[in-house]
This record gives C-alpha cells, structure tokens and sequence, in this order.
C-alpha cells in the first residue's frame, strides 16, 4: 500500500472516532430526556387519573411518624429520614372505608422537623381527598393535585417530548451523514 492509502485510512479512522464521538451527548441527552419525560408522564397520569375520582370529605384519624435508613446517591452512605404518615376515614356511596394506605407522607432528615410538620395536622380534621373508585381504600388529597401543578406537569412533559423529538431528528441527520460520509467507497481500478 502506498503512504496516501494509509494516511487517507488514517484520516478516515480519526474522523469516524471525532464524528461518534461528538454524537454522544446527543444520545445520552436523549436518553435522560426520555427517562424525564416517563418520570413526569407518570406524575401527569397520577393527575388526571385523581381527578377523574369523585371528590369527599375525609376525617384524620391517625397519624404516625416513622424512622428508617435510606442509601444516600453516589455511595454516600446511609442516612436517617423522619415520614410523617396520615390515615383517613370516609364515606363513598354510603360505605364507610379507611384509608390503607399512608397518604402525603412529608419527610424529612430531621425528627423534629416531621414531628412539627405532622403536628399541623390535628386528628379529627376534615380535608377534602379523591377517592379511588376501583379500589376505595386509595385515596389522595385534593391540596396534593392543585391546577397549577398540573399546568406546570403538562407544560413540562410537552417541552420535553419536544426536545427528545428535535435531539432524535439532530441524531438521525447527523449519523445519516456520518453513514453516508464515512461508507467505504468501491476502489476503481485503472488499467
């Protein structure tokens, strides 16, 4: 082989690495951008799901602060976190149902902080809360869902299904021109 096949070979190597190379953020950020966009789907299914249950007047019944050791991120450790957890009574289609589930349950790393927060709330209180038509026993509080919220949830998960579709379209052009630029080329033969 002659010294202008192997330098032309080499150029090409080293551009095939420099083009997937800067192709990677796009694909990593479409990557996060897809798992953010499952993340807030789901908050946002949560939110029209509630709000499609009927509405009733819940009374506390209990409450309960509870103590357990979570891992911190990035093998950090473990940490003590603090939940203060509610249980609700009330009544749908004139059946008296308890709430099984512990609902706004508010953490915190610090007991006190729990114990002032879970305070707040006094038994007996009467809140409004969504009931779970197919399983009664699940409910969630009407403060949790406001209109704001939901506004904000479907302005976010539309914002980014957009970028992931801009980052795929981005992607798709440019490994098109990669597969294009970089395809071996058929060698002519000069006789």
């Amino acid at each position: 082989m002659s010294d202008n096949v192997v330098d032309e070979n080499r150029k090409r190597r080293k551009n095939k690495f420099l083009f997937f190379f800067l192709s990677l953020p796009f694909v990593f950020g479409i990557f996060f951008l897809t798992v953010a966009f499952f993340i807030f789907n789901s908050k946002l299914k949560l939110y029209e799901q509630a709000n499609n249950w009927p509405t009733v007047n819940a009374r506390l019944i209990d409450k309960q602060i509870r103590a357990f050791q979570r891992t911190k991120g990035d093998n950090q450790g473990v940490e003590r976190v603090w939940c203060a957890d509610y249980f609700y009574e009330y009544e749908l289609n004139g059946k008296k149902f308890k709430s099984t589930k512990a609902i706004n349950v508010n953490c915190s790393n610090s007991e006190n902080e729990t114990k002032s927060i879970a305070a707040s709330r006094k038994i007996g209180e009467i809140t409004n809360v969504f009931v779970n038509t197919k399983n009664p026993t699940e409910i969630h509080l009407v403060d949790d869902f406001t209109v704001e919220d939901k506004k904000n949830a479907i302005k976010t998960a539309n914002n980014i299904e957009r970028i992931i579709f801009f980052l795929s379209l981005v992607v798709a052009i440019w490994w098109s021109l990669g597969f294009f630029l970089f395809r071996k080329k058929p060698e002519t033969i000069i006789e």
